[in-house]
């Protein structure tokens, strides 16, 4: 399980450096989950391995495609969940700590983690107490 969370911290930390967005970030882990278990499923997981003690920053930018950056969510998607599918494969080489460090980073992802919440934004003051006054406000009664 430690495994487990250190890799989701490396998922999420490569979502803050990547600069993305908490939406696209949810759609890339389940693009990568599905890239993965095609993978495994065809047989075409890759055979190479990576060195023993390879750092996992070292890792993610050899993965790197050096695709040049997407305009559209669609390409920004399969580009992103292909390479976090192939990162992760290389990063964590047990099946099961990869899915679960997957799961966790896409649970945190879904409740909202952001690092520094940076990209969830709370209504503005003005906002907020506007509508609690309407919720705590009394019933009108129906004009007769």
């Amino acid at each position: 399980m430690e495994a487990a969370q250190e890799g989701a911290g490396h998922i999420l930390q490569w979502f803050r450096d990547e600069q993305m967005a908490p939406a696209y970030a949810e759609q890339v882990v389940l693009e990568a989950r599905r890239k993965l278990f095609e993978a495994e499923r065809d047989g075409t997981l890759p055979k190479e391995k990576a060195p023993d003690g390879l750092p996992v920053s070292e890792i993610i930018r050899r993965c790197d495609l050096g695709i040049p950056p997407c305009r559209d969510a669609f390409n920004l998607v399969a580009r992103y969940g292909y390479w976090l599918a192939l990162w992760t494969y290389h990063a964590m080489p047990d099946g099961g700590v990869r899915e679960k460090a997957l799961d966790i980073a896409l649970s945190k992802l879904v409740k909202g983690w952001w690092p520094d919440n940076t990209q969830r934004r709370r209504p503005p003051q003005r906002l907020a107490t506007a509508l609690t006054r309407r919720k705590n406000a009394p019933a009108k009664s129906a004009k007769k």
